[in-house]
């Protein structure tokens, strides 16, 4: 299954739904089988590989937030687990391609200053 940034919205800390859940952006489902479902992720980290393996490996937990499908379902679910895992890692890529275009935007700004 494959998650694009079309796929959730991010829900800025500051506008919590619900309100008073911990400061941490939480993610909206826009579409698919889990749409309207609200998760924050909790601790993430990344393992180098081990000796054999080639793929580096994603830890990380989440909390679900509200859905309308049973909480214990979704995480008992190796689908919903693999969405989630599907989701951070597309997060993750996108945070990485923003940060690089407003690097490049800054690059840019500081050459024309300097002309």
């Amino acid at each position: 299954m494959t998650v694009t940034r079309f796929d959730y919205e991010r829900i800025d800390s500051k506008q919590k739904i619900p309100v008073g859940a911990p400061d941490s952006d939480s993610f909206k489902i826009v579409s698919g089988k889990y749409s309207g479902t609200i998760v924050r992720y909790g601790s993430v980290s990344i393992t180098e590989p081990l000796d054999g393996d080639t793929d580096a490996k994603l830890n990380f937990n989440f909390i679900i937030d509200h859905s309308n499908i049973d909480k214990d379902e979704l995480n008992d679910s190796k689908e919903f687990n693999t969405y989630m895992g599907d989701m951070l890692v597309n997060i993750i890529q996108t945070s990485i391609e923003e940060m690089k275009e407003t690097d490049a935007t800054n690059d840019n700004t500081e050459k024309s200053d300097n002309q």
